[in-house]
């Protein structure tokens, strides 16, 4: 483990599901022992400002979405969130596509996290923020190459990158979905109440979709103090209800292809 602290963490309201799918699900049944050498901690920072902001003079947010090729119609080479920008743009949701690319950051090369973060700069749309003792800024006062070298040593990026491939179902939203309203009632109850343990095995596939997505919609946060060593955080790995996302999830992905003409 290098010099700085590793910590996977949530900053969503302590309840007994959220812990339920960490600890029980994604750990024990996904990612065997994987994030072992990682510190995990839950804390209740719906009140309070969280401690990997609010202790420290930096921080930095970033959002790296999904860094594998899931979007394969047509024989589509993009990134899912490179063709959400098409999508976003036609909606009037931003003003300019970003030149971020995923897949250059989960090439994790120090010049490929640099070029990253600056296009983030350049175009955050909410993906890229930085605090300032403790309050969000306009401004992104702060090294990029520091913050490229302190995540390239990290290993947060590969740990994303492995999260995403082992709970990868190959499913697009739309089957996804499909699979989702198939299931029976009982069935659905099983999922909302993560009973791992009565799930039959095509159930349990749908949780590992909904793995997947956790792992894309996370946060990793960079803070750190002059003249102490960084600590890097992945947040948001919280548990989203089943009912309330598959409609939303497939008919974005619906959206997607068309405007990208990939359907």
């Amino acid at each position: 483990m290098s010099s700085f602290t590793k910590v996977f963490d949530d900053k969503r309201p302590v309840v007994s599901i959220q812990k339920k799918f960490f600890d029980e699900v994604v750990m024990y049944h996904f990612l065997p022992r994987f994030f072992d050498d990682w510190e995990v901690s839950v804390e209740d920072n719906s009140i309070t400002m969280p401690d990997y902001i609010a202790n420290y003079e930096n921080a930095v947010e970033l959002k790296p979405k999904a860094l594998i090729h899931i979007v394969k119609e047509r024989g589509n080479k993009k990134s899912l969130f490179q063709l959400q920008q098409i999508s976003k743009l036609a909606k009037g949701k931003i003003n300019a596509v970003t030149n971020y690319d995923p897949f250059v950051f989960a090439s994790n090369t120090i010049a490929g996290i640099e070029e990253s973060l600056t296009n983030l700069r350049y175009q955050p749309q909410n993906n890229l923020r930085f605090f300032k003792g403790g309050v969000s800024t306009d401004e992104f006062d702060f090294d990029t190459s520091c913050v490229a070298d302190t995540l390239f040593h990290s290993s947060v990026i590969p740990a994303i990158v492995y999260a995403q491939h082992s709970t990868f179902t190959g499913w697009t939203p739309i089957e996804a979905r499909d699979r989702y309203n198939a299931l029976s009632n009982e069935e659905k109850q099983l999922l909302n109440d993560l009973d791992i343990d009565n799930m039959p095995a095509h159930v349990m596939q749908i949780l590992r979709f909904m793995a997947f997505r956790t792992f894309c919609d996370l946060s990793v946060f960079v803070s750190w103090n002059e003249g102490e060593e960084p600590i890097v955080r992945i947040v948001d790995v919280d548990y989203k209800p089943a009912s309330r996302k598959f409609e939303e999830w497939a008919i974005k992905y619906i959206n997607i292809l068309s405007l990208n003409s990939l359907c």
